[in-house]
């Protein structure tokens, strides 16, 4: 979203499927994850991993499947491909990733930031994310000119184009028909 609003790629549509447009804060106000995490980089500990395990702050890896897609076969595959090249299992984010994750975050409530894009975007979130926030990304959408959702219950955790088939292929077919009224082929 970012690089859109902020002119650095010019596509004729978009599509961002959970996008971070806010994290989860655990209940506290983003201005507080921001201090705190401005301040562990402060600190000197930019580079060390903001919690232990997962994507989620104080979940147990057992339970990473469950947050991310209910298809054990599509998680499975990831899990394989951690075993095949260790190196594309990412872990936790650093502070330093999380501080830059919430200015960025922070950039787009700017007044005018989203409200002059002229993007088509479709905006795919369910209510059952654990790791960004569905409420704000239902008003982003309101801000945008020229959007869509696709709006997603507890059927769906975060990862959405790696879900369950009926969740995938609805987002399919949703990305496709979009694509098709906003960047048909020439």
């Amino acid at each position: 979203m970012r690089a859109a609003v902020e002119g650095a790629i010019h596509p004729d549509a978009l599509i961002l499927s959970a996008p971070m447009l806010c994290i989860q804060t655990g209940g506290l106000p983003l201005s507080v994850n921001h201090i705190f995490a401005r301040f562990m980089v402060w600190m000197g500990g930019g580079e060390r991993q903001a919690w232990k395990v997962s994507e989620k702050p104080m979940s147990a890896i057992r339970l990473r499947a469950k947050i991310l897609t209910h298809d054990a076969d599509r998680y499975a595959d990831e899990l394989a491909w951690w075993e095949k090249r260790p190196g594309v299992k990412l872990g936790p984010p650093s502070w330093h990733w999380i501080e830059r994750a919430i200015a960025s975050i922070r950039l787009l409530d700017e007044p005018g930031t989203l409200e002059n894009m002229q993007i088509p975007t479709l905006l795919m979130a369910t209510s059952a994310d654990q790791l960004v926030s569905t409420r704000r990304i239902m008003s982003d959408a309101k801000r945008l000119p020229h959007s869509e959702t696709l709006l997603f219950g507890r059927e769906a955790a975060h990862e959405l184009l790696r879900e369950a088939d009926g969740v995938r292929d609805k987002c399919i077919t949703a990305m496709n028909r979009f694509m098709d009224i906003n960047a048909p082929k020439k």
